[in-house]
């Protein structure tokens, strides 16, 4: 309950859609010099909910006096 209390207090949730966890290619794994094969790469796209009153409070904007 005190977790979900958490998230509901929060002005923005950010939820993870589609997500996918592959093994990274063979360029990124030479760019992070992963020799062990392990390396994973994941994509996904992010669904943005906003608590009504909260899209005025911009980052850097704020409240205006």
């Amino acid at each position: 309950g005190e977790f979900l209390a958490d998230v509901a207090s929060l002005r923005r949730i950010m939820v993870p859609l589609e997500v996918a966890v592959t093994r990274a290619s063979q360029t990124a794994a030479n760019t992070y010099r992963d020799t062990t094969g392990a390396l994973a790469q994941a994509t996904f796209q992010l669904r943005p909910f906003v608590k009504p009153g909260a899209a005025a409070d911009t980052v850097g904007g704020g409240q205006q006096p």
